[in-house]
């Protein structure tokens, strides 16, 4: 009996020690797994961290490109405004020089379609007083002509009588 007691005994103390075995077993494991996620998190940490240090950096950088790209963008706009302004300048002084030059051809037409006018005029009128002189010299032609044909015909008429 007492053998068996002992033994039941044992059993119950082998399983008290295996327990005990395993609850340190699982103690050590949690401590190891408990640094093993510790390690991890400051990890992480130091992960995030450095990806937030590049985040910053990066916005930095970003909006230091901004202010470049704003600043370059407002010296470009005042080059093409100067530029628009020059050619617009360039294109009014080339408006008012056409302008006077066409006045001036304008003006030069008149005064030479006047000349031409008055010079037309007064030619048209020395070419009337050829036409008329020479329609003049015509009919006196032509009537003294009729008289030297009448006087030769009366003469060739007195000829043939007197004969």
């Amino acid at each position: 009996n007492k053998l068996k007691r002992e033994d039941a005994f044992a059993r119950l103390n082998l399983a008290k020690i295996n327990q005990e075995w395993r609850s340190i077993l699982r103690n050590i494991k949690c401590k190891e797994l408990k640094e093993e996620v510790e390690a991890v998190e400051k990890t992480c940490t130091e992960c995030i961290e450095n990806k937030n240090a590049v985040i910053k950096r990066l916005l930095c950088d970003l909006d230091e490109s901004e202010d470049l790209y704003s600043t370059m963008l407002h010296a470009h706009m005042e080059r093409v405004e100067k530029i628009i302004r020059i050619h617009n300048d360039r294109v009014n002084f080339l408006m008012e020089l056409y302008e006077l030059d066409k006045k001036e051809v304008i003006e030069n037409y008149e005064r030479e379609m006047e000349l031409y006018k008055s010079k037309k005029f007064e030619l048209q009128k020395d070419l009337e007083c050829v036409f008329y002189g020479l329609a003049e010299k015509a009919r006196t032609d032509r009537i003294r002509n009729e008289e030297e044909h009448m006087l030769k015909k009366d003469e060739l008429k007195n000829s043939v009588l007197h004969d």
